[in-house]
């Protein structure tokens, strides 16, 4: 039995797939053990975030401004990735749940080097293109300097990001969410660390402010890239032999007929952001600023709902894999129950807060008025946002990505858009946040039907009675 073997599926018997130790032992329990270790990286990776922007704010109300100017570039940078990573993860739980282990590593090598080949193409159309865009997503003469001083690091230090986000989709469908986890960990931990010493200068290190937090950023993502490749290396989802043209076109296609959708998705999201960020500038450095703050706070609120997100994928892909849809349909059934209950909970516990905690970052009343206001609105929506999300990880996994794909075209442009456009002359910024729960009200009707057609198809396959068994 090789490393991956043992490595990845530690503790099960010869009885059944080895390869895929999700589809085995009590679904609640797997759900649980999955899930942990990735809110603790996801707590890790948003509460960096939710630090970065707290020095970033002790140097004034412009420099936040620009970081939250910078938030769909960089979304549309790690969405692309994340993307990719969604198709690596399918096409690896699905293949672990059949055995097939020299195509997975065959196909993980593959897609790192397309994601490699992606973000350079991107990082040469950014760094020429940085003052035209941001000042069209709201940029001024007094925030532009700091944006410019952030990304030209920043895009420099793109490759970086590839190796970890996609390596961590591969371990995570893997179904090993521990080492995955401290890929994040480690290096949000460095990049807490290195944030002051940067930013605010530090024996013979200067006082670098926005370029400094930039770099802290891709020194931390280097470390994770090496953590990342070791953890490959070590659990033999990696492999050192050249692949041949042909064998990466077709290892390019398998990830791409779940990814190509998937990035789509991904795109759409920072896109529409980068509109609503533009409508939102027009309100002044102060809004931008009060919305920078409020996102965060909502980073962290999210974090259990995109855990459980992330752990249904690898769940149905491995048991789908192995014709387990019993347990399919009973983790979902547990998932759901789960986003509902916590959505509506953490919902009113932000609204508890909705004035105290922008005001640990910013005291300018206009800043904690629009926190506040997005504070009490959006969030009303996560029991809805967690069950959209959630349905969509089993599908993604399934194979079936378009559906996540035309919803959330649908949601975001012909929904979400014209609404902020409407709701602002009337509410102003709070007519903007407004949009997001009407949004995914609608969505949550359509989502619930294309995954009942969908999984009434998919049960289908398994109708002969061989592969269906009674839930363990």
């Amino acid at each position: 039995m090789s490393d991956i073997e043992t490595a990845v599926s530690p503790g099960l018997s010869s009885e059944g797939n080895d390869h895929a130790p999700l589809v085995r032992g009590p679904i609640g329990r797997h759900l649980t053990s999955q899930a942990i270790p990735m809110m603790w990286a996801y707590l890790a990776t948003f509460g960096f975030l939710f630090v970065d922007t707290f020095f970033v704010a002790q140097l004034g109300t412009e420099q936040l401004a620009a970081i939250t100017l910078t938030g769909p570039i960089v979304g549309l940078v790690y969405g692309l990735t994340f993307g990719i990573g969604i198709g690596v993860a399918s096409v690896v739980s699905r293949g672990l749940g059949k055995g097939n282990i020299s195509e997975i590593q065959r196909t993980i090598v593959d897609s790192l080097l397309l994601g490699t080949a992606v973000v350079t193409f991107l990082m040469f159309i950014g760094l020429p293109t940085i003052d035209p865009l941001f000042t069209l997503l709201g940029g001024n003469e007094h925030t532009m300097p700091h944006v410019r001083d952030y990304m030209v690091v920043w895009y420099f230090g793109l490759v970086s990001v590839v190796v970890p986000m996609m390596g961590m989709s591969a371990i995570r469908a893997a179904g090993d969410t521990k080492a995955a986890s401290r890929i994040l960990i480690y290096s949000s931990i460095a990049n807490v660390i290195l944030d002051p010493i940067f930013i605010f200068g530090w024996g013979p290190i200067p006082r670098l402010e926005m370029q400094g937090a930039a770099i802290a950023t891709v020194i931390a993502q280097i470390y994770s890239f090496v953590i990342a490749i070791w953890i490959l290396r070590r659990k033999e989802l990696i492999t050192t032999v050249r692949p041949k043209f042909e064998e990466m076109v077709r290892s390019w296609k398998r990830v791409l007929q779940v990814g190509g959708p998937a990035c789509a998705t991904e795109i759409v999201f920072p896109v529409v952001f980068a509109v609503i960020m533009a409508m939102l500038a027009t309100y002044g450095d102060e809004t931008l600023a009060g919305f920078g703050i409020a996102s965060r706070v909502e980073m962290i609120a999210l974090i259990p709902i995109i855990a459980i997100n992330t752990t249904m994928g690898p769940f149905t892909g491995q048991n789908y894999g192995a014709g387990r849809m019993d347990r399919v349909h009973h983790a979902m059934n547990l998932g759901l129950r789960f986003v509902f209950l916590y959505g509506f909970g953490v919902a009113i516990l932000i609204a508890l807060v909705s004035t105290w905690l922008p005001s640990l970052f910013d005291s300018d009343p206009e800043v904690i008025r629009v926190a506040r206001d997005y504070l009490l609105i959006v969030p009303i929506s996560y029991a809805v946002i967690g069950a959209c999300f959630t349905m969509i990880a089993g599908l993604n996994a399934l194979g079936y990505p378009k559906p996540s794909m035309y919803l959330n075209i649908i949601r975001m442009v012909a929904i979400y858009l014209p609404l902020a456009w409407l709701l602002k002359d009337i509410w102003g910024p709070a007519g903007i946040f407004a949009a997001t729960p009407i949004g995914f009200v609608l969505m949550i009707v359509a989502t619930r039907m294309w995954y009942t057609s969908i999984m009434k198809k998919v049960d289908g396959e398994f109708v002969d009675g061989d592969s269906v068994q009674e839930v363990v």
